[in-house]
């Protein structure tokens, strides 16, 4: 390992092996990719979403009608095809960006059955929702949410992702006035902008959260990620105060927002811990092939305390032309499904 010299390791040697020698619920592993960053950097640039504000916190929770719910689930199981590859955001804080995407994503191509299998660009988020976010040093959830449903965001193709690298979120590439895209990855092809009816909270409770998951798709969930997570490799996550011991200079949190996939039981320790199935956004080298698991149940690490879904996806189509004059010559073209309906 590289050594720090100012400030505690991201990848805290004697943590690592005192994780790997004890009797734990999850494995750690020492990624080569953190070594040499300190543990602000981690926090300030692999997390990135502002806890919620007051008025947010009080959104109305969705009740679901209660069904009968398996021990184990997982969504790609169900929607083969649909449910969108662990992402990696790189050196940005962007997980308030990268989750809001994705998640868009995966619901959009559920919503029609695979119709439409767009990957939606959280550069756009990055670079173009900058009114009171933080680009690559976090974002609020609501207002990238409120960005999609009034402008809407394009996909990938038409707006790639480069925050991970530059650590800025760039100048925005499509102006709110014209509506243009300035560049393309492809100028032959024509682009498609994905917005959405507003969002939902869903109830903390368990059941509530799996009944969400298990019909509509993917969740949203935000979290808080202590130092001992970034060393994670597989398992049932449960956080550990080794750290703590040693003198708060050697401990960090932060707020990050991933996307729930489904549930199950472990018993490799010889007890059953129920856990949450997620998926990060640090690449899949990370973890289980980018995935994690965290004890479900409990709101471990506040993981069950603000659960965000959607059920409506609209995209309309733009050929290069002002946004206006899409509706004046009646190009556009709408996709709505509601849950239930088409």
């Amino acid at each position: 390992l590289w050594k720090c010299d100012t400030s505690t390791c991201l990848i805290q040697e004697d943590l690592l092996e005192e994780v790997q020698r004890g009797r734990f619920s999850w494995t750690a592993r020492n990624y080569s990719f953190f070594w040499g960053r300190s543990l602000d950097e981690g926090i300030k640039y692999r997390l990135g979403t502002l806890f919620p504000e007051q008025s947010v916190q009080n959104m109305n929770e969705i009740v679901i009608k209660p069904r009968e719910l398996p021990k184990h689930f997982d969504v790609r199981d169900k929607w083969p095809g649909f449910i969108h590859e662990v992402r990696d955001q790189g050196d940005c804080g962007s997980s308030w960006a990268v989750s809001t995407t994705t998640i868009s994503s995966d619901r959009l191509s559920i919503i029609s059955d695979g119709r439409i299998n767009a990957t939606i660009s959280p550069q756009q988020l990055l670079s173009c929702n900058q009114h009171r976010q933080r680009g690559c040093e976090g974002g609020y959830l609501d207002r990238a949410w409120w960005y999609i449903r009034k402008l809407g965001v394009v996909d990938e193709q038409c707006y790639p992702y480069d925050s991970g690298r530059t650590r800025e979120p760039g100048d925005c590439q499509i102006p709110k006035r014209s509506y243009k895209v300035r560049f393309r990855s492809n100028p032959g092809f024509d682009s498609s902008v994905y917005k959405m009816t507003p969002p939902y909270r869903v109830s903390s409770r368990e059941e509530d959260i799996m009944t969400e998951i298990i019909t509509n798709g993917p969740v949203q969930a935000t979290f808080v990620v202590h130092e001992d997570f970034f060393m994670y490799a597989g398992g049932v996550y449960r956080h550990t105060e080794l750290a703590a011991r040693k003198g708060d200079s050697f401990t960090g949190q932060g707020y990050h927002a991933v996307r729930i996939l489904g549930w199950g039981v472990d018993r490799s320790t010889g007890r059953e811990i129920p856990y949450w199935l997620a998926a990060n956004s640090w690449g899949r080298q990370w973890g289980e092939d980018g995935l994690f698991r965290i004890v479900r149940g409990e709101n471990h690490c506040e993981i069950e305390s603000f659960v965000i879904g959607e059920l409506t996806m609209i995209s309309f189509c733009f050929l290069s032309l002002n946004f206006a004059k899409l509706f004046e010559n009646g190009l556009a073209y709408w996709i709505v499904k509601l849950t239930g309906g088409r």
